[in-house]
């Protein structure tokens, strides 16, 4: 819920689409999905599901993702990537270019066919590794929830910069929103600070961001 009300469009494409739990919660906010998956019988039970639930704005395709995108001549609001982690059964955490589909490949290969990429990704994944993968500036959002970092999703489009934010999850309807310009959570103050920084905020690197915000000028010398 907290992913679709951060993005919103006419279409969106879900590759692969799993047991369509990103495609319920998208389809308030886009007017027609396309989801992808390989497993006809999944796509079985989605279906009916989708139909059970009065989700008529998506459709559930059987078809790759590969082959989707070398035959569609269509543009997408938003193509939107869960990789599977477990190709052949076996778990794989952190590299992301052995996951199912190859995001990075497609993204190269197909990248005008949709206006905005977002891919989701473990929160283990290194952040310095994902743009290199990609090899263009991303915004990458980290979603903090119950003092751990649930998922990475990284945001690719025209116009944007490298930045990470950091989506704090209070429940399925609350969250809250920092980026490196608006951790400012002390008032200057003559007074010492201890601060532990959440597991999300070391893994977006805004330490040194928050240090120079809690900094105060002492009375003695005029240092920081």
């Amino acid at each position: 819920k907290v992913k679709a009300s951060l993005f919103k469009g006419e279409k969106l494409l879900s590759l692969p689409g799993g047991l369509g739990s990103d495609e319920c919660a998208f389809s308030s906010s886009f007017n027609s999905i396309i989801g992808l998956d390989t497993d006809y019988c999944l796509n079985v039970l989605v279906r009916i599901n989708n139909r059970l639930l009065g989700l008529n704005n998506i459709q559930r395709v059987d078809d790759s993702a590969e082959n989707f995108l070398a035959r569609n001549n269509t543009t997408f609001d938003v193509i939107y990537s869960d990789p599977d982690r477990r190709p052949g059964g076996n778990r794989i955490s952190s590299d992301a270019r052995l996951y199912t589909p190859n995001v990075f490949d497609l993204f190269h290969q197909h990248k005008k066919q949709g206006e905005r990429w977002l891919t989701k990704l473990s929160p283990m994944t290194d952040l310095t590794w994902i743009r290199r993968q990609f090899n263009t500036p991303c915004r990458i959002y980290l979603f903090f929830y119950k003092n751990e970092i649930k998922e990475l999703l990284v945001e690719t489009a025209d116009a944007i910069q490298d930045e990470n934010i950091i989506v704090s999850v209070e429940n399925n309807d609350t969250y809250t929103v920092f980026d490196d310009q608006n951790l400012n959570p002390f008032a200057k103050h003559d007074f010492e600070v201890f601060c532990e920084l959440s597991a999300a905020c070391i893994k977006a690197g805004f330490g040194q961001k928050l240090a120079e915000n809690c900094l105060w000028q002492t009375e003695n010398n005029g240092t920081y």
